[in-house]
């Protein structure tokens, strides 16, 4: 694997502040500890997991929007860093609005493996 670049917690604490200003809700960090273990999350499936692009995408995904760091957009914030983190690393991906809302939804009430969004996130690549 090529060097990976990982989002930093001010990226994420940026991208739920614009999240919130484009689609409303309210703006702030519930709890920083949540955020920061989410963010843990991606480093360590790389680093102890030998994970591909795919696979911390989708622990992007998930830690984000579970662990519920922010006060709103929690849902919004972890599909975006989901994307943002495939782009930095020079990852294309094309997702249908409605999949990407379902999935999103699945994953906040774990009624989505995580192996199931890793297979849909690789399908999306272009």
């Amino acid at each position: 694997m090529s060097e990976i670049i990982f989002l930093q917690t001010f990226d994420v604490i940026e991208v739920n502040k614009r999240v919130i200003e484009e689609f409303g809700g309210i703006h702030g960090i519930r709890d920083r500890g949540l955020l920061e273990s989410a963010l843990s999350n991606p480093r360590n499936l790389y680093f102890y997991k030998d994970a591909n692009f795919y696979e911390i995408a989708t622990s992007y995904a998930f830690a984000i929007i579970q662990n519920h760091a922010f006060l709103d957009g929690n849902k919004r914030t972890g599909f975006a860093c989901m994307t943002i983190f495939l782009m930095q690393n020079n990852i294309n991906a094309t997702f249908d609005v409605e999949e990407a809302v379902t999935m999103m939804v699945q994953i906040a009430t774990k009624q989505a493996a995580f192996e199931k969004v890793v297979k849909w996130l690789n399908n999306a690549k272009l």
